[in-house]
C-alpha cells in the first residue's frame, strides 16, 4: 500500500528539516517526531523530542573519509570500516614460526567478532592456514608443520 499525499508531504518535510547545524537547540525548536542534528562541543549530536522526552545521541567517529574511500595508515596494510552496525577488518602478518600465535586486530571489535578469513600468499600453496580461538581483540594461526619459512597471510574479518 502507497503512503497517502499527506504522509509524503510529512515525511518529505521531515527529510529537509535535517541539516547540520552548530550549537544546541532550543525547546521551542525541537518539534515531535523531526530530528535535529547540531555540532556541539561533545561532536555531533542528534536530538529527537517524543511525547515531551528529549532524546539524544551522539555520534562516534568511526574512521575519517578522504577522496570517497576509508583512509588508513599509508604505512600499514591493516585497517577497518564500519558499515551501520557491522565492522570489517583487514590486515597481513608475515611470520616464520611453526607454532600457534596470535594476531591483534589494529582495533578491537565493540562487541563480537563473527568469522576470520585467513588467506596464505604463496604461489601454489596446497596447505591451508586458519583462524582459531576468535575473540573480539583478536585470533590465533596454526599452520601445518609441514609449512616451512617466513609465511605471509592476509585476514579479513567480520562483526560488530
Amino acid at each position: 500500500m502507497n503512503p497517502s499525499r499527506l504522509s509524503r508531504i510529512a515525511i518529505h518535510k521531515k527529510q529537509e528539516r535535517i541539516s547540520l547545524q552548530t550549537g544546541y537547540p532550543t525547546l521551542t525548536e525541537l518539534q515531535d517526531d523531526i530530528p535535529v542534528l547540531r555540532k556541539t562541543d561533545e561532536g555531533i549530536v542528534s536530538f529527537i523530542k517524543n511525547n515531551n522526552i528529549l532524546y539524544k545521541s551522539i555520534y562516534e567517529i568511526s574512521k575519517r573519509v578522504e577522496g570517497g574511500e576509508v583512509s588508513r595508515e599509508e604505512s600499514s596494510s591493516d585497517g577497518y570500516a564500519t558499515l551501520g552496525d557491522i565492522v570489517l577488518q583487514w590486515g597481513s602478518d608475515s611470520r616464520n614460526q611453526d607454532s600457534a600465535y596470535d594476531i591483534s586486530f589494529s582495533s578491537s571489535f565493540p562487541k563480537n567478532c563473527f568469522s576470520v578469513v585467513v588467506n596464505r600468499q604463496a604461489a601454489g600453496a596446497t596447505s591451508p592456514m586458519v583462524a582459531t580461538d576468535i575473540t573480539k581483540d583478536k585470533f590465533t594461526v596454526d599452520r601445518e608443520n609441514g609449512i616451512s619459512g617466513t609465511q605471509t597471510i592476509n585476514y579479513i574479518a567480520i562483526g560488530n
